[in-house]
């Protein structure tokens, strides 16, 4: 397999320099937070209470085996192989390194991945924000709980003598931890993790914004500290083995099978995994020997020793390393545990019942918000929902009013907690995210209606079908009229292959892409064709986050309230693990019927190309120009 390296040390002197300055100067914002690691750990504590009542790999709901790894033992398992890692290298801090390991996974959704994955398909037909659960734990901490004025007013608490200048940099260093959170998503294969130490606090809020708005981007971040890269590659070292071991715990299927057209023997695959990692060769014998919990755990812990020992070998200083022999064969494990269980944990029953359940649900709760007058349909930022913060005798009243409604008590608790700062993130993500999809629906719309793309290679249901058949039809509209202009016709020259006549397209291309946007964007105040209003957008949002807010058990006492489920559907959504043979049931959860992925082939001239065609331009405009002469 191979790794790659996500920033490395640089070779270029001046940029060893650069990097030097930068890590000193990070030093020194970390050096300021920490006297207070345990104030801060405390105040993250408060919003991070519910972690043995979410899932990692397996699914509460379905009842896993007594010692199933839970996002509390994940993240303090995570915390305490950051913790020995750092404490080997003084330009580590042990203090700051434990508070963003321990609260990593705060903003994780119900069941696990699954959770976040489905939320985002449903709210991607309406071209509503994306959610990852790193960025939701960092946008919480920063923006709806607003941690930094708590931390501060405990700090001044028990140090009244600080100065406010001082508890101002304190409070603005604090971003540092949230940018760790943000930037720990460390899926991909790497083995070497250098920070980013020219990221500032507003590239991070930049950043942050971007994980709403662009799938996959929150997988292109790198943190701003060396304590975040380590955070970032611990996580790995914790869940792994861990994810290994569950899988045989739980008694999953290990024998030989064909997953995407390749047939694996499970059992050799881990045994040579074991090899790579020097381990004895009796070990996998021994893992499958383990009966109590305490067999299980060791058996993880004495692979994730041997990973330890090789970030602790490897890492120079600003450069967390594992050699890429190791990592290689980390990952590899984790492709296996991947292949085995991670993906084939959500069932078919679970996207027939589940999905839809939530789709209507944010449909209620923005109906619910509207009739109630939370919302304001015509000016969507002068809703008096944030009215309700901070404004406990208004929400009695509500409480009370619905007290036999049991969901509509919970979603008024809910929206009770939103600030109007937090309100007016989530009107901004909206706009954003929307924003970002439709470019990407019209670039695809472009590529259809230029042939670039069969029609027939689209695949999108609902909402995004009816908006990219719009750009469609605008875009054929656009090109009928200009090529029925003769003189248009000889401008463009849709049939030239040369270089300056594909340029000239491509520029009268990208303004009727920026025309059709701009449209769209019009749209978006009041709805059209494929687009939901603003107000609709941002109340589905609201229910999203509510959803999004649940743990395991609460996510099922919503879909017990909402959906009414008969005794034969609970049975069949709580079945174990062991009642089936999973791989048979699995229906993968990014093929989510009702939303596909769009793929559009590159239809742009590449940068090379258009370099060339500014020469030639440069070259024919300067053709007959007489230098200027000199004056005597």
């Amino acid at each position: 397999m191979k790794v790659r390296n996500i920033s490395g040390v640089s070779h270029n002197p001046f940029k060893r320099l650069r990097d030097e300055v930068g890590a000193l100067r990070k030093r020194v914002e970390l050096s300021r937070l920490e006297p207070y690691a345990d104030i801060i750990d405390l105040a993250f504590e408060r919003y991070n209470t519910d972690d043995d009542s979410r899932t990692m790999m397996f699914k509460l709901l379905r009842d896993p085996e007594r010692g199933t790894v839970t996002r509390r033992k994940h993240t303090e398992n995570c915390r305490d192989i950051a913790m020995e890692i750092a404490d080997g290298f003084d330009w580590l801090s042990t203090d700051i390194i434990k508070v963003m390991a321990r609260h990593h996974d705060i903003g994780h959704t119900f069941l696990g991945h699954s959770g976040e994955w489905w939320l985002s398909s449903i709210k991607d037909t309406y071209g509503m924000p994306n959610y990852v659960h790193n960025a939701i734990g960092a946008r919480n901490l920063d923006i709806k709980y607003d941690v930094s004025e708590e931390i501060c007013e405990k700090i001044k608490a028990e140090n009244p003598s600080i100065s406010d200048r001082k508890l101002a940099k304190i409070k603005n260093n604090l971003w540092l931890i949230f940018d760790a959170i943000n930037s720990h998503n460390g899926e991909r294969s790497e083995y070497s993790y250098a920070p980013d130490f020219s990221k500032t606090r507003r590239r991070y809020e930049e950043e942050l914004m971007g994980c709403y708005t662009k799938k996959g981007f929150d997988r292109t971040l790198i943190p701003a500290t060396a304590e975040g890269s380590l955070m970032r590659l611990t996580d790995k070292i914790s869940y792994i083995p861990f994810d290994m071991v569950d899988i045989f715990r739980n008694g999953c299927n290990l024998e030989k099978d064909t997953v995407d057209g390749v047939e694996h023997n499970f059992y050799d695959e881990y045994r040579a995994a074991f090899k790579g990692l020097g381990m004895a060769d009796d070990s996998l014998d021994r893992l499958l020997a383990c009966k109590t919990e305490e067999d299980y755990d060791n058996f993880a812990r004495e692979v994730q020793a041997i990973l330890i020992a090789d970030v602790k070998k490897n890492t120079k200083r600003n450069n967390i390393r594992m050699s890429p022999e190791m990592s290689a064969v980390m990952h590899s494990i984790r492709d296996i545990n991947n292949k085995l269980m991670v993906n084939y944990t959500v069932m078919k029953e679970d996207h027939e019942e589940y999905v839809p359940t939530m789709e209507k649900f944010m449909s209620s709760a923005n109906k619910f918000l509207t009739s109630n007058g939370f919302l304001d349909a015509q000016n969507i930022r002068a809703s008096s929902l944030a009215g309700l913060y901070g404004n406990p005798d208004k929400l009695l009243e509500l409480l009370k009013k619905y007290q036999d409604d049991e969901l509509s008590s919970d979603l008024i608790a809910f929206i009770s907690s939103i600030s109007p700062r937090e309100f007016e993130y989530t009107v901004k993500t909206c706009e954003k995210a929307f924003e970002e999809t439709i470019q990407g629906e019209i670039d695809v719309a472009r590529a259809v209606a230029t042939g670039a793309v069969d029609q027939v290679e689209i695949q999108a249901q609902g909402h995004k079908k009816e908006r990219i058949e719009q750009y469609i039809e605008e875009f054929n509209t656009i090109l009928d009229v200009t090529y029925n202009d003769g003189a248009m016709r000889k401008a463009i020259n849709p049939l030239s292959n040369n270089l300056l006549d594909k340029f000239k397209r491509e520029i009268w291309l990208d303004k009727a892409s920026k025309k059709i946007k701009e449209e769209s964007m019009k749209k978006l105040a009041k709805g059209g064709k494929g687009i939901i209003p603003l107000s609709d957008m941002v109340g589905m949002e609201l229910g999203a986050q509510f959803l999004a807010s649940r743990n395991d058990y609460e996510w099922r006492r919503v879909y017990e309230l909402y959906a009414h489920p008969t005794e034969e559907v609970k049975a069949s959504l709580g079945r174990r693990y062991q009642e089936f043979d999973f791989r048979a049931e699995h229906q993968k959860h990014k093929t989510w019927d009702n939303i596909q992925k769009l793929q559009a082939r590159e239809t742009r001239l590449t940068a090379e190309e258009k370099n060339q065609a500014s020469s030639m331009l440069t070259r024919l405009f300067a053709f007959g120009k007489k230098p200027r002469e000199r004056e005597k």
